[in-house]
């Protein structure tokens, strides 16, 4: 899994992405994920995300439970689908944060997300 020290010695990113990856892991990892990428990125870096998001109707809802935490348990996909990710990109540093788009998939809704880190962190 990504680690700041793996890429220490990479040039700097200006953009990251993670895709179908936050689902899959526990929310400390995911919010592990997120911060490390954010240490690792450039000021003014943006960060894009492509994963199941919050899953708002019923439909999807349904969808959802039936394949993607059936195969990959609720433990850790349960906070995708309450809609953790947005938040916890915020809390991993990241500003304006938001949803850019929304696929429903016959497992569910996929969000695409952005975000930034600041041009200039604060003291």
């Amino acid at each position: 899994m990504m680690s700041a020290d793996a890429v220490a010695d990479w040039p700097t990113p200006s953009i990251a992405t993670l895709c179908l990856v936050l689902h899959q892991v526990r929310l400390d990892e995911k919010m592990r994920l997120l911060s490390e990428i954010h240490s690792v990125l450039e000021p003014g870096g943006r960060l894009f995300v492509a994963d199941y998001g919050e899953q708002t109707s019923w439909i999807m809802r349904k969808l959802f439970r039936a394949t993607i935490q059936q195969l990959d348990g609720i433990a850790d996909t349960q906070p995708n689908a309450d809609g953790v990710l947005i938040p916890l990109m915020s809390r991993a540093g990241f500003v304006e944060v938001r949803e850019l788009r929304k696929f429903n998939t016959v497992t569910g809704s996929i969000s695409i997300i952005s975000a930034m880190k600041r041009a200039e962190e604060p003291c």
